[in-house]
């Protein structure tokens, strides 16, 4: 018997229309991202597509069964961003390198400082309107801002418990020195054709990197 007026071909039909990814992927840019990694490079995803649930927020919606022992996602290690990776892609990282290598200053890139970089140099490149790099579809879909203590204010800080602030505090000092460093190597930078390169970077821009960064992370043996 047809339930709710639909036979089993119209059931069969919507049911199809529903595991479509495009209809799985709340906004475009989640989509054009998906695009994005599969013409570069040979992203496959059969089991997982992006979706905005109505609780939860964002996140990863099975589109078929899953059962013990799938795969249920394998990223190209191409598409992973790594230190070595992320120095390699970014003309801003390079550029202080090696002005700093040849004045012996002491002074180097961490490697978070790398990530940062390269993330901030994406994210400007959208600014810029410049041609989407290949990585710009990643940075679109990055939070624009965090939960994290960074972005707290002090009152709201004083709220946690003394051990806790104490660990709160190390950290933003931590953070502040590594953006501190950062911009010292930049202003020693000599001015290039391109300025945007050796724009200092903004408070703004390195805490939004750093927590990208540190909310993404995974630990990898290999970084090619």
């Amino acid at each position: 018997m047809p339930t709710n007026g639909k036979g089993r071909t119209a059931r069969q039909r919507t049911r199809k229309k529903t595991q479509n990814p495009k209809n799985f992927v709340a906004q475009e840019i989640y989509y054009d991202l998906l695009k994005s990694m599969k013409r570069e490079f040979g992203f496959k995803n059969k089991s997982l597509a992006p979706f905005v649930f109505k609780d939860t927020g964002r996140g990863m919606m099975a589109k078929t069964r899953i059962c013990e022992g799938d795969v249920i996602l394998s990223i190209p290690q191409a598409a992973m961003v790594g230190v070595n990776s992320a120095f390699n892609l970014s003309k801003f990282a390079q550029s202080i390198s090696s002005v700093y290598h040849s004045m012996h200053d002491g002074l180097k890139l961490s490697g978070i400082q790398i990530l940062c970089i390269f993330l901030i140099e994406e994210k400007r490149k959208l600014g810029k309107n410049k041609p989407s790099s290949t990585w710009g579809y990643y940075v679109k879909v990055l939070p624009q801002t965090f939960t994290h203590p960074l972005y707290w204010e002090m009152e709201e800080i004083h709220t946690l418990p003394k051990q806790l602030q104490i660990c709160v505090n190390k950290t933003i000092d931590c953070v502040k020195q590594q953006f501190k460093e950062l911009n010292e190597m930049i202003k020693k930078l000599k001015l290039g054709s391109d300025l945007n390169y050796h724009e200092e970077i903004s408070w703004i821009e390195y805490r939004w990197a750093w927590c990208c960064v540190n909310t993404r992370c995974v630990y990898s043996t290999h970084d090619d």
